[in-house]
């Protein structure tokens, strides 16, 4: 698991890899991007933006969504994670 500064466009790389996510809920989107638009979004220690090691997403699309909505890259965590067995993090959601 890395720090990394995530762009617009890597973030819509990732977002058009995610398949086997939830749906998208509109207003947690919303309250991100408002957050990262007026400079107060902070990265608590939760959960890293999960991808395999193919670039498909497993976690963080809300965060992505915002992201590339607001235009602004973000430092994240992102974990390159292989998961050919369901991870304890999607068995939790």
């Amino acid at each position: 698991m890395s720090r990394m500064l995530v762009t617009p466009k890597q973030a819509l790389l990732w977002l058009s890899k995610n398949y086997k996510n939830r749906p998208l809920n509109e207003s947690v989107v919303a309250e991100y991007e408002r957050k990262i638009r007026a400079g107060e979004w902070r990265e608590r220690g939760g959960v890293p933006i999960i991808i395999t090691p193919s670039g498909e997403l497993r976690n963080g699309q809300h965060r992505l969504t915002a992201l590339v909505r607001a235009g602004c890259p973000l430092v994240l965590q992102v974990c390159v994670h292989d998961d050919r067995r369901r991870s304890d993090i999607e068995a939790k959601q």
